[in-house]
């Protein structure tokens, strides 16, 4: 597992120079793996997949925990409103269906 605050630092240092990161995790996904391990991305995709934990990536849920923690911290790195409401109306839709 990716110690989680070298992930938060990589994660805020991306959000802060990539706005478009802000607004598409799989985007920020791209970046931070492209950080780790660049000839990973120049690799078919269902090889990154399979090869995942090989190739030193972390996973996707791990990106994703760090973004959601920096943006908490740093308002000024959150992304528009209007994804803002697409997250968290999809939230409530998982909540709800996890809950039967």
């Amino acid at each position: 597992m990716t110690d989680m605050n070298t992930m938060y630092a990589l994660v805020k240092n991306i959000l802060e120079d990539d706005s478009k990161a802000r607004e598409n995790d799989m985007l920020l996904y791209l970046q931070v793996c492209k950080i780790k391990n660049l000839d990973a991305v120049a690799q078919p995709f269902y090889v990154v997949m399979q090869r995942s934990k090989e190739l030193g990536l972390p996973s996707y849920e791990t990106v994703s925990r760090a973004r959601r923690k920096v943006q908490e911290d740093h308002e000024e790195l959150k992304p528009s409103k209007a994804v803002q409401d697409i997250r968290e109306e999809y939230e409530q839709m998982m909540l709800d269906w996890a809950r039967g």
